[in-house]
């Protein structure tokens, strides 16, 4: 990548009248500079000549680091000669002074608010992390992790992060607790153990297909028709007797 000087965000610009009027003009609109100083005096040009120039000398502090780590320089003389010189490789060391850059940045329709951790990096307001590609700000991709919920009542489920663990300890708890209670059941497997018999069930059973059940069946319905029978009696003698006199009336 190729920095020119008309790219600088932070620029001071320094200037002398040919009255000898010495002007300064400092162009920061991210507030990156702080106590500029510039001082002039004469000396020699060089080690080896002995004609004189003007030395600029130019101080200043960094209050946040450098976009590119690199200065540069623009002189004029009074022949309009200019010379320019790039500074590479300077390091500004320590934490920025200024309060970090805010923007806001889309992601599937929805706007976040950005918290600038470096000059290609971002936090938003839900520790979401961003990047700066292409001029544009892009939230990190985050893979689907299984949530880290506690333990319930019933243990951890299957989708559960520390079911897998879950599930190696109880192993071992079994283990374990099947030595204590038979000793001798890890001498050999499973498979090669004598008298080893099963018994085979049908898939199900239906209970009202038992003798002595429908026997007991047939005899709680009998007594239920008997007491029914019981309480209705007296309901049926008294419809009887009201149809009897009702009929008597109307013959009369």
């Amino acid at each position: 990548m190729v920095i020119t000087l008309e790219q600088a965000k932070a620029v001071i610009n320094w200037d002398k009248s040919w009255e000898g009027i010495e002007t300064m003009d400092i162009v920061d609109p991210e507030n990156v500079l702080e106590d500029v100083l510039v001082t002039t005096f004469e000396g020699d040009c060089s080690e080896e000549s002995k004609q004189k120039c003007l030395i600029v000398q130019i101080m200043h502090t960094f209050r946040a680091p450098l976009d590119f780590n690199m200065l540069g320089t623009n002189v004029w003389d009074v022949k309009r000669n200019a010379w320019q010189n790039y500074y590479n490789h300077i390091i500004v060391v320590g934490e920025s002074l200024n309060p970090p850059k805010e923007y806001d940045g889309i992601s599937k329709g929805h706007i976040y608010h950005l918290t600038e951790t470096s000059n290609t990096t971002a936090v938003d307001e839900f520790g979401g992390t961003w990047t700066l590609q292409y001029d544009k700000w892009e939230m990190d991709y985050i893979p689907n992790k299984k949530p880290l919920d506690g333990l319930t009542m019933h243990g951890y489920t299957r989708t559960n992060s520390n079911f897998e663990m879950y599930k190696y300890a109880q192993h071992i708890i079994a283990e374990t607790t099947l030595v204590e209670i038979c000793p001798n059941c890890f001498d050999e497997p499973f498979d090669k153990i004598n008298d080893v018999f099963a018994y085979e069930y049908p898939v199900s059973i239906n209970s009202l297909d038992n003798p002595e059940i429908q026997q007991k069946m047939k005899i709680e319905s009998q007594r239920a028709q008997k007491i029914i029978n019981e309480l209705l009696e007296p309901i049926k003698f008294h419809y009887t007797s009201y149809t009897q006199v009702t009929n008597e009336v109307k013959y009369n």
